[in-house]
Parts: structure tokens; sequence; C-alpha cells
């Protein structure tokens, strides 16, 4: 029985990968894939606010972010262990839009959250905030204010229009995406290809051996 040379092996093996790699190529193509949008909280500014208002105002907002499934959030501690907080302070205290933008630059996010908030209360019982929260969008180089005049005890409907106008419209985030799997199976069907090489290369060595021509001596 005769058996297909090495050569003709490799030229089947030849055909058949040329052929894998533009059918890889185009099953391998990039995919848009969803991923959570990278949100940093860097903080908020206060003028002579109380420092338990503060604290609960801060927590407000942070809890709120750290609430939507679709955010990845860097809190005010994790942003200041990568930021100076110098530039944080400077930032907010404007605010600043052009130290903004650097800042989530050097966050590498998507979006940064924060504000400007001062007590100008004249009742020493109440507290009166007065400012702004901010939404800064990197990609679209966006800076898109909040603005606030309210007694800490009537914030309730204006932080559900915050998170409604400047938390729930944060767009979807894409990231490109290549498969791998039909890659792995080129991958196997050339190590299959070579098995079967040398399969028959040792088939054909195997028939071609044999008893040498038998002399007569005298």
């Amino acid at each position: 029985m005769r058996y297909p040379t090495p050569m003709r092996v490799m030229s089947v093996l030849l055909i058949v990968a040329l052929i894998g790699v533009q059918t890889v190529s185009a099953m391998a193509e990039a995919k848009d894939v969803k991923r959570k949008a990278r949100v940093a909280f860097i903080g908020v500014y206060f003028e002579k606010t109380p420092e338990r208002t503060q604290q609960r105002f801060s927590r407000r907002i942070l809890s709120m972010l750290e609430n939507v499934p679709a955010f990845d959030v860097i809190n005010p501690d994790e942003v200041r262990q990568q930021v100076s907080s110098d530039l944080i302070d400077k930032a907010l205290a404007g605010p600043s839009k052009e130290l903004l933008f650097q800042i989530a630059g050097r966050l590498d996010v998507d979006y940064l959250y924060g504000g400007n908030l001062a007590n100008q209360s004249r009742d020493e019982s109440r507290v009166l905030l007065v400012g702004e929260l901010f939404r800064v969008d990197r990609k679209d180089r966006l800076y898109n204010r909040f603005e606030i005049a309210r007694y800490t005890s009537e914030l309730t409907d204006t932080m559900k229009k915050f998170h409604k106008q400047f938390v729930k419209t944060v767009s979807v985030q894409y990231q490109a995406q290549k498969t791998v799997w039909p890659w792995l199976v080129l991958a196997g069907v050339a190590v299959a290809g070579l098995i079967a090489m040398s399969l028959t290369s040792s088939r054909s060595n195997a028939e071609g051996t044999g008893p040498g021509p038998i002399t007569d001596r005298p």
C-alpha cells in the first residue's frame, strides 16, 4: 500500500493553513464589548461648613456612585494616593476646569465627580449649602455644572435630581475585544497535520525497509 509522501502532506497542510488564516482573520475581527465606566469622586471643597455636615454630604455622594453597578468607582482616599492633595484642593477651590481634566487624565477615568460648596446660612442652627457639584466627561472634554442652593434639611429632592441628570445619564462604555478561539482551532489543525505527516513518513520508511539481497556463497 502506498502512502502520500511527506512533501504531498506538506503541500496539503500549506493550502489548509492559507485558507484557515483567511477564515480566522474574518472571525477574529474586533468586537465592541460593554465595560464598567471608570469613575472617580475626588471630594467636595467646603467653606464655613460644619465637619459633620461635610462628612455626611460626601458619604451621600460616594454612596450614590458606588451603588451604580455599571460604575467602577475610585473614592477620595484612593484618589489622594495617586494625585497630590494640593493639586486636588487647588482644582476644587476654583474649581479649575483645566486642573480637573488633568486629574482625570492621571487617574485614567471616564468621569470625574466633585463639588464646591459654602455654608451661607445666617442661622447658626441651620446649614445653607450654596455652590455646585460637577461631572467632568474626560473623553468629550465637557464640564457639567449642577447648582445647589438648599438647606441640608431640604436636600432630598435636589439629590434625586442630581442623580437623574448627572449619574443616570452616563453613557455605556465599550472596549474593543478580539476573539481568541479561532486561533486556537487553527493551531490545533496545524498540530494534527504535523502528527499525521509524521505517521505517514514513519509508515513509508517501514515499508521501504526489508532484508537485503541474499548472496549465495560458494
